[in-house]
Parts: C-alpha cells; structure tokens; sequence
C-alpha cells in the first residue's frame, strides 16, 4: 500500500530526537559555563563631567592621574581625623567630594579627581599630613600610575608630583602647618 505524503504521520521531534537532544545538551553546557568562554567585557569607562565641581576652602587637596586604576587621596587634619574614602568627613569640617575609579567599579574615568577640603573659615589650625595610596590596580590599566596633586592653603597653590607602582603602595606627598 502507498501512502501519500499527507497520509503518512510527520513527527519532527520523534524523527530528530537525537539530534535535538544533543543540541540541548550543547545549549546547557554553554551557558553554564560561559564565565570560563565569553571574554571578559571591557569596561568602558565613563568621559569626564566637562566641568568637574569641586569644593574649595581653606584648605584643599587634589589628586589627579589618567589611568583606570584606584588611586586614594588620603588627608590627616590637626585633631587626627583621616578623611578618605571609607570616612569622608570629619568632625573638624574637612569633606571628601570627589572620588573616582572606586574600587575599579564606580565612578571610572581615563581622568579621574579625588578632592578633599575644609570650606572657608572652617579649618583648624595646626599640622596636616597628605597622603596617596595606589587601592587596587584595575583591569586594561598599566600597573605603574604617574599622579599630581595640587594643595591649596589660605589662598598659596603647591604643586607635587609623583609615581606609584606596587598596590597598597602609600605615598608621604606633603606636611603643612596652618
């Protein structure tokens, strides 16, 4: 007996489970394992504010390098306080209010600025001490990171420059008295 095409039952998964299984299988095992096969996605990072504000007093401190890395500006006022990015204020009225590239997640930028400062009429008198610390060398970034840091004290701007290459390296930049 013949059958016609339309007589005849069409089953496309009876007639390709195998084939289907198989490509199952290949479809689970990728994705569970895409974090080993997919590249990692590239951070890109976000272009400066054309006009970065920061604050301004008495007293400011301001760190600059171009590079994706985590660097932190760290300021110890007269009454010990140590205003960086874990305590971004103290008591005495110095803020940290700018911190960029944190933890190679938030904020990136090939510009980045970190700023601390007391606003005028604020800041103590006494001894200050400012620091950088290379935090964490972030990824598609060089590990040696050139910065410059520009200290405003009662209106006289001091300029420092400087290089770090080991994470966790802390850099002595400047101690003053006011």
């Amino acid at each position: 007996m013949n059958e016609e095409w339309w007589e005849s039952p069409v089953c496309f998964v009876c007639d390709r489970w195998p084939i289907l299984l198989i490509g199952l299988i290949a479809a689970l095992a990728a994705y569970f394992t895409r974090d080993y096969w997919l590249p990692l996605a590239p951070m890109m990072p976000t272009p400066p504010p054309a006009t970065a504000t920061l604050g301004t007093g008495d007293v400011q401190a301001t760190l600059r390098w171009n590079t994706l890395n985590d660097l932190d500006l760290y300021v110890i006022d007269p009454a010990g306080n140590v205003i960086f990015y874990y305590q971004p204020s103290s008591s005495t009225g110095g803020i940290l209010d700018v911190d960029a590239n944190r933890d190679c997640l938030a904020d990136m930028s090939l510009s980045p600025v970190e700023n601390i400062y007391w606003p005028f009429s604020v800041a103590p008198a006494g001894t200050y001490h400012v620091e950088v610390e290379y935090y964490a060398h972030c990824p598609g970034a060089p590990l040696e990171d050139s910065y410059s840091v520009r200290l405003l004290v009662d209106g006289q701007v001091k300029e420092f420059d400087g290089t770090v290459s080991a994470v966790k390296e802390r850099d002595a930049i400047y101690e003053f008295t006011r």
